[in-house]
């Protein structure tokens, strides 16, 4: 998929995608899920089983290709926005960390109903919070920025020291 999309003509892409992804994949698809219907009947619907990985599999591979016909060939017109997505994206190691947080605040107090209204809430405040944090302090609350910049500081460090060796060795050598 990254070569097909690496094509700049839209058509010769659009071809390509077509040809090499998507016909296989609903060819494919839909026949793995026939397969675990007639075949696997029984033991399909039972979890971490074969006929369920197959059965998972078709399912996957079929809504996937719909979802890129829908993008692709604009069934649907729909406007693109990834902004959304971008505070997502770039708070992504924090979002990691700070859900094992989360985890501990609502342990043993979920059920079924329960457990959404939490998801639900706890998405769009982890939103709300996202924004706020990234319009004030921008890159500089990211744990990814952190990470580089600590790494920054310690291959200077590192750097810095390499030189220092090689010159003490060249002044010793000339002693």
């Amino acid at each position: 998929m990254f070569e097909i999309y690496l094509k700049d003509d839209q058509k010769e892409r659009r071809l390509a995608l077509k040809n090499k992804f998507l016909l296989p994949s609903l060819i494919i698809g839909p026949i793995l899920i026939v397969i675990s219907f007639l075949f696997l009947f029984p033991s399909f619907l039972t979890h971490a089983t074969f006929p369920l990985t197959v059965y998972s599999l078709g399912a996957l591979l079929t809504s996937f290709s719909v979802l890129l016909i829908i993008e692709e060939f604009e069934v649907i017109k729909v406007k693109k926005s990834y902004r959304f997505f971008f505070f997502y994206s770039f708070y992504s190691f924090t979002i990691y960390f700070s859900h094992n947080l989360i985890y501990f605040i609502f342990l043993g107090r979920l059920n079924a109903l329960n457990f959404w209204i939490a998801v639900a809430g706890t998405f769009i405040l982890l939103t709300l919070l996202i924004r706020i944090i990234y319009k004030k302090y921008g890159a500089k609350f990211s744990l990814k920025a952190q990470i580089g910049r600590i790494a920054f500081i310690l291959v200077s460090k590192v750097e810095e020291k390499k030189r220092l060796d090689k010159t003490y060795r060249f002044k010793y050598q000339e002693l």
